[in-house]
């Protein structure tokens, strides 16, 4: 039977990890742990948090349910429990920690109660059967709008679960969509958005590998660092004419791209930003471009002219 590792605060124990053989099937977590000090006393102290890569790799692991004292789940800390289906989020919950639950393959459905303050970067990395994120009523940070999870005043997009297929529309209202929101969300053939969206984050829309089509609404200004990097069925795409700067890596191994139109208000291509766009024929540089950088053409392998405007005063 697996033991539990702690560490001991002054409000009560961290689990750190496990001991003996890794935990398989249905876990419930106690609310109390036994502790024993530098003394040799042992006393039961409350479970507060799940710390770092507590149960990382726990492959069997299948479903695990938290106490109601635990106030945050630590960064990595159910990392590839490749078999958890379903996990129970006491009300206590303040914080999700970065991956928390990366690589949870099997997980299709969490709930985020009341409580919740803060998600970290890429909580549910590669969470590919995960349909929906549920959020309580009362919670005063966080929605769920059809699964999606979106800030408490419906602006900023932050995570669409992985599992979601076919198409998907992005509410009016929306202003942002966050970083690695849509990131490695495979099975996502076509997404809409709204005309009020000003601001992609970086890698926002990275791995959407079926994504074939996108319409980019005339008020977005920024896009993000390798914001469609590895769409490998995108087409093409047509740029706003708000946007300025196309980021590093921006479109980087979309090896469907055939075509791209660059409005005329762009000045600047990032390092790496067309990299991979093996299927990219022909690109016409605008007026404004003023600066290119390092590696934005690498193995372009169909690229066959790089046209210039003739008003341009850097490049010809």
């Amino acid at each position: 039977m697996s033991e539990f590792k702690t560490r001991a605060y002054e409000d009560g124990v961290e689990i750190c990890g496990v001991e003996g053989p890794e935990p398989t099937g249905d876990l419930v977590v106690p609310q109390t742990l036994p502790f024993k000090n530098a003394a040799g006393e042992v006393s039961q102290l409350p479970v507060l948090r799940i710390g770092k890569e507590a149960f990382w790799y726990c492959s069997s692991l299948r479903s695990m349910t938290l106490p109601d004292g635990i106030k945050e789940i630590g960064e990595m800390a159910f990392w590839a429990c490749s078999s958890l289906k379903s996990i129970t989020l006491p009300k206590g919950i303040e914080e999700i920690g970065r991956k928390a639950f990366g690589c949870c393959s099997s997980l299709e459905s969490i709930e985020l109660p009341d409580g919740i303050t803060a998600i970290g970067y890429e909580a549910f990395y590669r969470c590919s059967s995960l349909e929906e994120i549920k959020v309580s009523d009362c919670n005063e940070n966080y929605r769920s709008i059809d699964g999606v999870l979106f800030t408490k005043d419906g602006q900023t997009l932050v995570v669409c679960p992985r599992g979601m297929k076919g198409e998907y529309a992005v509410p009016q209202g929306v202003t942002k969509i966050s970083s690695n929101a849509f990131s490695g969300c495979s099975s996502l053939e076509s997404i809409t958005l709204p005309d009020g969206i000003t601001e992609i984050g970086e890698d926002a829309f990275s791995g959407c590998s079926s994504l074939k089509s996108i319409t980019l609404p005339d008020g977005i200004t920024e896009i993000g660092k390798e914001a469609f990097s590895e769409c490998s069925s995108l087409e093409s795409i047509t740029l706003p004419d708000g946007i300025t700067e196309i980021c590093e890596g921006a479109f980087s191994g979309c090896s469907s791209l055939k075509s791209i139109t660059l409005p005329d208000g762009i000045t600047e291509i990032g390092e790496n930003a067309f990299s991979g766009c093996s299927s990219l024929k022909s690109i016409t540089l605008p007026d404004g471009i003023t600066e290119i950088g390092e590696g934005a053409f690498l193995d372009c392998s169909s690229l066959e002219e790089i046209k210039v405007s003739d008003c341009n005063e850097d490049y010809r």
